[in-house]
């Protein structure tokens, strides 16, 4: 899993990065209208992208994550018992049971 996110991060992120190399040392204009505006308009979503991918990946390649992701949605009921209960000391406890 590990390796599949690193080359979705250098895949989605890299040529952005290279891109504004190349436009830190002027090898490309930065003001140049046309093909170059194009490119970085589509590099910044590429890497806008794997944010949204990064989700999916953990989904597809970890049960762990998928069954946290299913819990911390609310999707699936568990059966939760409450008892109340009191002890001797004049204090109040709850407790919670999960089958």
């Amino acid at each position: 899993m590990l390796v599949a996110v690193v080359i979705i991060f250098v895949i989605c992120w890299g040529p952005l990065l290279i891109l504004n190399v190349l436009m830190a040392f002027d090898v490309v204009s930065t003001l140049q209208p046309g093909p170059v505006k194009y490119c970085k308009t589509i590099f910044h979503l590429m890497a806008y992208f794997n944010s949204c991918v990064n989700p999916v990946v953990y989904g597809f390649m970890s049960k762990n994550f998928r069954e946290s992701f299913v819990k911390a949605l609310c999707c699936r009921k568990s059966n939760v018992r409450r008892q109340l209960s009191v002890s001797h000391t004049r204090t109040t406890s709850l407790r919670t049971y999960i089958n």
